[in-house]
């Protein structure tokens, strides 16, 4: 399936590297915050880790981070983090402190790097955004939690504070994303565009019993790159890839699948009537 999906990525001349940001700050953990205990790093990981173990919901302060270094309107904090039995849905969150207010941003979606800590996982990446405006200060600080609903083992390793240029995704970025959001809405278009052309000749030829061997190639065609594109989708959900990555792959082999394929068999069918009733008046004759 990764054969798949690479072939996909490659001819829709998407599959290139993002950018990483830069990463303005290393946030090892030194030492505990009050409420978890330090753990030695992983093989082949520098960098200890913490654990939480909790036997009953709270939010747990992580980190407060002063004056951060940062000089461009979009940050976040990225890590990585496992879990183990956690009840409900938690969601780590950082809090963006300004003089004149503060703001959060929470792990809180089903999926990907802002997916919410909820029942077990292994080792898996995370980021805390935030958007901000070019003419706006820097904020004064930071504050990273984790917040459990109920019972629960969390373990989260060394966090790092990046910033990104303006147009850039931290998303895309910190879950290794196939393309941006902009290339998925491309992706969509392009690809809805070509089918409804390809559709609209295939259909007229067919009318008309012409090109037989072109309609039935190319309408072939259409419903293997659609099986191809579902299983790409299917690859980039199993991989937590984003929406703007599974979504218009699941679209796009939806609609060639089920939009070509039985109009392949009905234009094979009349194709195989136009020669049949061809055959039938040349031996009348």
């Amino acid at each position: 399936m990764r054969m798949a999906a690479a072939v996909v990525v490659t001819a829709l001349g998407l599959g290139g590297t993002c950018e990483a940001g830069q990463v303005v700050r290393e946030l090892p953990w030194t030492h505990a915050p009050a409420g978890a205990t330090l753990v030695a790093p992983r093989p082949g990981r520098t960098g200890a880790s913490i654990r939480v173990e909790r036997r009953a919901g709270g939010s747990l302060p992580l980190l407060r981070l002063e004056r951060p270094p940062i000089d461009t309107p979009v940050w976040a904090i990225v890590g990585d983090l496992r879990y183990e039995g956690v009840a409900g849905d938690g969601y780590l969150e950082m809090w963006s402190i300004f003089a004149d207010g503060r703001f959060f941003s929470r792990t809180l979606d089903t999926v990907g790097p802002m997916g919410r800590v909820s029942g077990s996982s292994d080792w898996r990446e995370f980021v805390l955004p935030f958007f901000s405006r070019a003419d706006l200060p820097a904020p004064v600080a930071l504050e990273v939690s984790l917040v459990l609903p109920g019972p629960g083992t969390v373990e989260i390793g060394p966090l790092r504070l990046v910033q990104y240029a303006v147009g850039e995704n931290p998303l895309v970025r910190a879950s290794g994303a196939w393309w941006s959001d902009r290339q998925g809405g491309w992706i969509g278009g392009l690809a809805g565009a070509v089918l409804g052309v390809m559709g609209s000749i295939v259909g007229w030829l067919a009318s008309r019993g012409r090109a037989a061997a072109f309609v039935l190639g190319t309408s072939r065609l259409v419903v293997a790159l659609g099986a191809m594109a579902l299983v790409t989708a299917l690859v980039a959900i199993a991989n937590a890839q984003p929406y703007a990555v599974w979504y218009p792959l699941l679209l796009v082999g939806a609609v060639s699948c089920g939009v070509m394929a039985p109009a392949s068999r009905r234009f094979a069918r009349r194709y195989r009537d136009a020669e049949l009733r061809r055959l039938q008046a040349f031996d009348a004759k």
